[in-house]
């Protein structure tokens, strides 16, 4: 095991690598910008308190769910929701539809699906204000009542739940018809 020293703004880690230097945009446990220095005897990590964003970046606006009386219940950044509570799972539309999965044995997985709807909203970093350029996307949120796929009977136990996007004008129930024919667990 590799010997590390760090604080909040370095890190420093004895190695044997060649001579290197870098400048990374963001790692993937840290969203900071970083300068990493190969010494040849140890790496240097310098995180870099600030972020670049460029102005066309998507960043989330909101997450909206369907409610049973055909409303849409908004989650923005100033206002977040814990929608997986019994009082909210009360007030979201559910419906519930037989599945049948495939295994590439010929084996037939019968399932109930739990079927809700969610949308998903994402503009620009610096024109979030300016609604016309953005990017919408409507999924169906499924969950099964026992695990499903190939992985099912493993440690793995299965696939319990995913999402799937809907195409436009397309009703809940297709869409989940097209994710039975097309979607590989």
């Amino acid at each position: 095991m590799r010997k590390t020293y760090k604080n909040k703004w370095l890190e420093f880690t004895l190695g044997w690598h060649w001579f290197d230097l870098r400048f990374c945009l963001n790692s993937y446990f840290d969203e900071w910008p970083m300068i990493v220095v190969c010494l040849g005897w140890g790496d240097l990590f310098i995180k870099l308190p600030y972020s670049f964003y460029m102005p066309y970046k998507w960043d989330w606006v909101r997450t909206s769910l369907l409610l049973k009386n055909g409303d849409w219940k908004h989650e923005t950044r100033g206002h977040i929701l814990d929608y997986y509570t019994e009082e909210y799972r009360k007030k979201l539309w559910l419906e519930n539809y037989n599945y049948t999965y495939i295994l590439k044995d010929g084996t037939e997985q019968r399932r109930i699906a739990t079927v809700g709807v969610e949308e998903r909203e994402w503009r620009w970093h610096w024109f979030k204000w300016f609604p016309y350029i953005r990017k919408i996307e409507k999924v169906i949120d499924v969950s099964f009542n026992e695990g499903i796929g190939e992985e099912t009977g493993s440690w793995k136990g299965g696939c319990m739940g995913c999402g799937y996007e809907m195409l436009p004008g397309e009703m809940p129930n297709d869409t989940l018809r097209r994710m039975e024919r097309e979607r590989k667990f």
